[in-house]
């Protein structure tokens, strides 16, 4: 599955993530910033509850939990067989620690801390570890910089954009999807700025808002000419496999590298998950 888009809903509102699930590629259970302190203990019910009556909606849900207090028993609570994983907000290693001596879940390491980026490359290798993110608001908070700006990409957080997306090349994991974004009423501004995240080297979006998340797929649907140079990369590809070139092909030339390949076919996974979203789009 090519995962375009996450979408925060807040934990304590089971409706919302149901409704989630229509629309974005991953659903983020949130325990963390979305729920009052007083309503922790309900939120970490609820998303328990829809858990064990939506196991078909398992796999497509991440949890962010709180790593505070609240950790240990929001970990026994929501890590059910079958989610996708949880969701550790200021990740550093020794939150991590803290989550694997209690559960063996996938970990979306969320750094927002001067300590997490520093650790990037320990946090990116750690065998837990399967995504890394960025929480821009938060870092910018600790850091002491200015909020996150759709024109403005200089700075300490264009740094730390760019190391979280070396690191995770590095390590070997799917590029880290663009962070959230908190402006709801600038649909041009955010997909020109999905855009440019896209190109420098995240992949999707964590979204707080469905609007946001059809923005981003729309973002993400390849061209006419990009689908078709595609299959002419891996039509050349089996070409060349099945002859005696020994697995050499060219396409308008230019020769087909795994770079080259790899990138075709994330182009008609894309395809194929844009046409899914009609044909879901048409039936609701």
């Amino acid at each position: 599955m090519v995962t375009r888009s996450g979408l925060f809903c807040p934990g304590d509102r089971p409706d919302r993530l149901t409704k989630a699930a229509a629309v974005a590629d991953v659903v983020i259970a949130d325990l963390e910033d979305a729920v009052v302190p007083q309503a922790k203990a309900a939120a970490r019910t609820a998303v328990a509850a829809w858990l064990r009556e939506r196991p078909d909606l398992a796999p497509r849900t991440w949890v962010r939990i709180n790593n505070d207090q609240h950790l240990e028993a929001d970990l026994d609570a929501v890590t059910k067989p079958g989610i996708a994983g949880v969701v550790l907000p200021k990740a550093e290693l020794a939150g991590i620690a803290e989550v694997t001596a209690r559960t063996d879940a996938a970990v979306f390491a969320l750094v927002e801390t001067a300590n997490g980026l520093q650790e990037l490359p320990e946090l990116a290798r750690h065998p837990a570890v399967t995504r890394l993110g960025l929480g821009e608001y938060d870092l910018a908070a600790e850091l002491g910089t200015a909020a996150p700006s759709r024109t403005e990409n200089t700075g300490p957080l264009a740094w730390a954009r760019a190391q979280v997306v070396v690191a995770s090349a590095a390590a070997g994991l799917a590029p880290p999807p663009a962070a959230v974004s908190a402006e709801l009423d600038d649909p041009a501004g955010f997909r020109a700025d999905t855009l440019a995240q896209q190109r420098a080297g995240f992949f999707g979006r964590l979204c707080v808002h469905p609007a946001q998340v059809a923005l981003t797929h729309e973002v993400l649907v390849p061209t006419t000419e990009e689908v078709t140079h595609a299959r002419e990369v891996l039509r050349a590809l089996e070409n060349a496999e099945n002859t005696e070139k020994t697995g050499v092909a060219v396409v308008a030339g230019r020769m087909v590298d795994a770079a080259v390949v790899r990138r075709a076919r994330r182009v008609l996974a894309l395809a194929e998950a844009a046409a899914d979203q009609l044909i879901k789009e048409d039936q609701q």
